[in-house]
């Protein structure tokens, strides 16, 4: 299996920070989000300029720790692109990826956002293209509560 992990300092409580992402179907702060519906616990996410939709399943969500997982169950539409001049289809990520947040207090106007991701072993040629896009969804949430 491979994990990778991102994370970013935000100067807001902690509790500020939780309140901005904790919703599972808020994603006001992910860059290229154009659609988020969530029915029972799965979220269905639809890209800014692509043809695909993507299904997560909430696995957790604790308040106390502030942190979620989720659980990638489906993927419809055009799952191929191309990056670094390769050619991937996703397709086959359905059930293999697992990924999740935590807010961490560094000091009451501080705090910690990591976001992790662990893919099943045979599946991780896509973990570092995964892991950028994560980096720059905190990134952006960052810009997005710091103003």
């Amino acid at each position: 299996m491979g994990r990778r992990v991102v994370d970013t300092t935000i100067e807001r409580s902690a509790d500020d920070v939780w309140a901005a992402i904790r919703d599972f179907g808020e994603l006001g702060w992910y860059p290229h989000v154009a659609t988020c519906v969530v029915v029972d616990d799965v979220r269905t996410v639809t890209r800014q300029g692509r043809d695909l939709e993507i299904d997560e399943l909430l696995t957790d969500i604790d308040d106390d720790a502030r942190s979620f997982s989720y659980l990638l169950t489906d993927l419809r539409g055009d799952t191929k692109f191309e990056r670094d001049g390769e050619r991937y289809d996703i397709a086959h990520l359905s059930g293999h990826v697992r990924a999740g947040m935590l807010v961490e207090a560094l000091d009451p106007s501080t705090a910690k956002v990591t976001y992790w991701l662990e893919v099943d072993e045979g599946h991780d040629q896509h973990i570092d293209g995964n892991a950028r896009n994560y980096k720059a969804a905190i990134d952006n949430l960052k810009v997005h509560l710091e103003g």
